[in-house]
């Protein structure tokens, strides 16, 4: 597109003139007509030829990112919807696999909680606390009625 607005300012391709870079096997044409493209940092055409799918993603990673960004955010509840009833659909095999993840990984979930509970120290401690509070107030409650 952005090739065409420029041919379209300078009103036309005959106003251009195209010369033969070098003669290439058919076979490795696209390849090479890429290589060309990056070598000399060709700025209209926004394809570089023969370029996969994998290099376009490497070459594009942060546009890609921000794009997946923005659909998420333009599209939550649809996301949160799928999602519900995909867990729906298929609870018991999602109910399978996190056993299967907790059976193959305990040594590493329970090295997950101990670091959690060294790290969170004081914070468990209030919540204890306030829990205890609050337990204590429910059952003087229940014995004044």
């Amino acid at each position: 597109m952005q090739l065409y607005k420029h041919v379209d300012e300078l009103e036309g391709w005959d106003n251009f003139y195209i010369e033969l870079y070098e003669d290439c096997p058919c076979e490795h044409k696209l390849r090479r007509e890429g290589q060309v493209q990056r070598e000399l940092k060709a700025s209209l055409n926004k394809v570089i030829a023969g370029r996969t799918r994998a290099e376009y993603r490497a070459d594009n990673k942060d546009v890609i990112k921000e794009k997946k960004k923005y659909y998420r955010e333009a599209n939550k509840d649809t996301i949160k919807e799928k999602k519900k009833k995909y867990r729906e659909a298929n609870k018991d095999k999602i109910k399978e696999y996190d056993r299967k993840y907790r059976d193959s990984n305990k040594e590493r979930i329970k090295e997950q909680k101990k670091r959690y509970r060294e790290a969170n120290k004081e914070r468990i401690k209030e919540q204890r606390k306030q829990y205890r509070k609050a337990q204590k107030l429910q059952h003087e409650m229940n014995d004044n009625f």
